[in-house]
């Protein structure tokens, strides 16, 4: 579930739809069950991009940050490693 989410993109629409992943960087926190990660991707249709999520009560949920500009993207998240189950995590 989504408790917050910003999000704006501005895309060519006259552009190959090319995505490429540059790289990324993962670990873990100290905290139990929760991870980071750092990708570096190329999206040629994506003139601008940015995005911000917030999610509790679902699959790795955690936030997440993108900023791109000119194809380019930079994502961030921190985000628990563990599956939500609806019957037991809710009771």
């Amino acid at each position: 579930m989504n408790i917050l989410r910003l999000q704006a993109n501005i895309h060519n629409p006259f552009c190959a739809d090319t995505f490429v992943d540059l790289g990324c960087l993962s670990g873990e926190f100290p905290i139990e069950h929760r991870n980071w990660e750092i990708q570096l991707m190329w999206y040629k249709p994506a003139l601008l991009t940015f995005e911000f999520n917030v999610s509790t009560k679902e699959d790795h949920a955690g936030t997440r940050l993108e900023i791109g500009l000119f194809g380019l993207s930079l994502m961030m998240q921190v985000y628990d490693c563990r599956h939500y189950d609806d019957e037991e995590d809710d009771a």
